[in-house]
């Protein structure tokens, strides 16, 4: 006789319950713990108020992942440092940080971030180069747009090294700036910005403008020689053509330009308002001073505007040989072709300055 089967043991429902409750557990967690993950890696983690922000790490020293958490942190641009260091610390970016400046936007998250410091993602300087006087007034304004400081820039641009790679000495050394607006990146070296302005000068000087300038029988020098002598002249851009054949009908004439912006820079005294025979005697021997010398300065006195400079290479088919500033003051001049018709002009015009007592 066969024995009757014994029931299953009661506790079994009980443990295979305790088990998928485990197993739930687990799930859930495992959920909990990569929504988590995502959010904190993939979503917007930022704490500031404003469009974007600007994050620099500069190249000449070392930036230990300490001082970007404390930049990030001040800045409001991370939400919290332990999660951005955690993360920071799985994605290798501390052996990869590049330099430059970083524009962090609102909302953007920790992975984007990293990415864009991690692989140099750097928005460009947006960098205004504005009429100056002086390769000195050019490293200041490189000092404040970029990364070196100005006394940087104007020892590379005094250098040796740089006149013996590009052959760019003192007096031509403007003639390579071409006022304009320009995206360089914030950590751009001297050596780098004196390339770029070297490659957006080749562009400028097309086959077109070179050939007009061919046809005036000047070089790229030149035509920017004068138009930064036109640039002091006026800031009416409807007159510059006409300024530009006054000066080119002197040089095919073989007068002395006598320019009287040349004398202000040979004095360095720009806010001269009537030049005076001291002010030419006393610059006798500076180059610039078109009074005393023939021809074309050795180089610009000044950064001009493209539209100076275009104003050279198309002038104004005239015979005007003179020209003076109106009485009126309105910033215009008067021309003429003849010097006794530049006198009366003249004679008007100073009437006009010892009755305003501007000396």
């Amino acid at each position: 006789m066969k024995k009757p089967k014994k029931n299953a043991s009661p506790n079994r429902p009980q443990n295979h319950r305790t088990l998928k409750k485990i197993i739930l557990f687990f799930v859930c967690l495992i959920i909990v713990v990569v929504a988590s993950l995502y959010i904190t890696l993939f979503l917007g983690q930022t704490k500031f108020q404003e469009p974007s922000k600007f994050l620099y790490i500069p190249t000449s020293s070392i930036f230990q992942s300490q001082q970007l958490l404390y930049s990030l942190d001040t800045g409001k641009m991370i939400g919290n440092k332990t999660t951005f260091q955690f993360y920071a610390n799985r994605l290798k970016l501390w052996k990869n940080l590049k330099p430059g400046r970083y524009e962090i936007t609102k909302n953007m998250s920790i992975y984007d971030i990293i990415n864009k410091l991690k692989y140099g993602g750097q928005t460009p300087v947006s960098f205004v180069l504005k009429k100056v006087r002086s390769k000195e007034q050019i490293a200041s304004l490189c000092g404040n747009y970029l990364e070196s400081d100005s006394t940087a820039f104007a020892t590379y641009f005094n250098s040796l090294e740089l006149q013996e790679k590009t052959n760019i000495n003192d007096y031509v050394f403007m003639s390579y700036t071409i006022p304009n607006t320009y995206y360089v990146y914030w950590n751009t070296t001297p050596e780098q910005f004196m390339q770029r302005m070297i490659e957006e000068h080749k562009k400028f000087w097309n086959l077109n403008r070179l050939q007009k300038a061919a046809l005036l029988k000047l070089n790229e020098l030149e035509v920017y020689t004068l138009a930064s002598i036109i640039e002091e002249e006026t800031l009416k851009h409807d007159e510059k053509p006409t300024i530009a054949s006054v000066y080119l009908n002197r040089l095919k004439k073989g007068m002395k330009l006598e320019a009287d912006p040349t004398v202000k820079f040979c004095t360095k005294d720009f806010g001269i308002r009537r030049v005076r025979f001291k002010h030419v005697n006393n610059q006798a021997s500076c180059l610039y001073n078109t009074y005393q010398h023939r021809g074309l300065p050795p180089g610009p006195i000044c950064t001009p505007s493209v539209t100076t400079i275009d104003a050279v290479l198309h002038p104004a088919n005239t015979n005007y040989l003179y020209f003076c500033a109106k009485p009126e003051r309105d910033g215009y001049h008067s021309f003429c072709e003849t010097y006794s018709g530049h006198l009366e002009n003249a004679r008007r015009f100073h009437q006009m300055l010892n009755a305003n007592k501007i000396h």
